[in-house]
């Protein structure tokens, strides 16, 4: 870790990066954290509308215990519902693709936030993270 901040911080090329990200930084900053706060709401209205039901296409009347929250899903179901486009005819399946789409703009936020407002150090760590969950990300697809 400490060898990776001092190339950070002597690697002229992340010099320029943090120039040029420097430039503009206000608009960055917003359109990082408003990405994190999309993706918050969203979550948001989609717990509220599993918990009365609206997820899975049955409506609860009010006092009703809400729905569990725990779902296993395999990368290898995620890509058959996507190819088969359950998404757009299972209210299960759409609201799955939802609250992924919603964690991905959270995640996403995040780490923009940290990338526009760290010093070379967190933006090296922040890209290296982004693209190693990336790639696993598009492995795990690859192999489903």
């Amino acid at each position: 870790m400490i060898a990776l901040a001092v190339v950070a911080h002597r690697w002229p090329l992340l010099a320029e990066v943090q120039q040029a990200i420097d430039r503009h930084k206000a608009v960055k900053i917003g359109v990082a954290v408003m990405t994190g706060l999309s993706g918050l709401a969203f979550i948001g209205g989609g717990l509220y509308a599993m918990a009365t039901g609206v997820a899975n296409g049955s409506e609860k009347t009010p006092g009703t215990p809400a729905a569990s929250f725990q779902v296993e899903l395999s990368m290898h179901e995620i890509k058959d519902a996507w190819h088969a486009r359950r998404w757009a005819t299972d209210p299960r399946w759409r609201f799955m693709f939802f609250m992924m789409t919603t964690g991905f703009l959270m995640a996403t936020g995040l780490l923009a936030t940290i990338f526009v407002l760290g010093d070379v150090f967190a933006k090296l760590l922040t890209a290296l993270m982004f693209l190693y969950a990336f790639v696993r990300t598009v492995w795990a697809f690859a192999q489903a």
